[in-house]
């Protein structure tokens, strides 16, 4: 949502299992695409499905992995490049224990130092 105040062409997708989960309306930007699993909001379906009729562009994403993977899937098909906020357990936070690991191109990553961003095509396990 903060990248949302800082760009002008662009399609904001924001996605939830049901209305229960959304956020307040307050807190989405104006014109952001909502999809919920249930369909009690906006589109009926995920992220993934709502962002396929959408024009090809640049993706930004946080996430669940297997939602990542389907969106490293369409970014390759749309030829596009994908940037993923990665989610992992950080015990200590500054990279000192590695819990955080994730493996990509160049080895292994720390998400707390390394990251938590990343281009798709470096995430290995994609």
């Amino acid at each position: 949502m903060f990248l949302a105040t800082r760009t002008d062409n662009r399609d904001i997708v924001y996605g939830e299992k049901s209305a229960e989960f959304v956020l307040n309306e307050m807190y989405i930007p104006p014109d952001t695409k909502i999809a919920t699993d249930d369909g009690s909001v906006g589109f009926c379906g995920n992220v993934c499905e709502l962002l396929t009729e959408l024009e090809p562009a640049p993706i930004f994403a946080c996430g669940p992995t297997p939602m990542l993977k389907k969106l490293t899937e369409i970014s390759r098909q749309w030829n596009v490049q994908a940037f993923f906020s990665m989610e992992s357990r950080m015990a200590c936070g500054f990279g000192a224990c590695n819990g955080c690991v994730i493996h990509t191109i160049d080895g292994y990553k720390k998400v707390c130092s390394d990251g938590p961003i990343f281009p798709a095509q470096m995430l290995k396990e994609f």
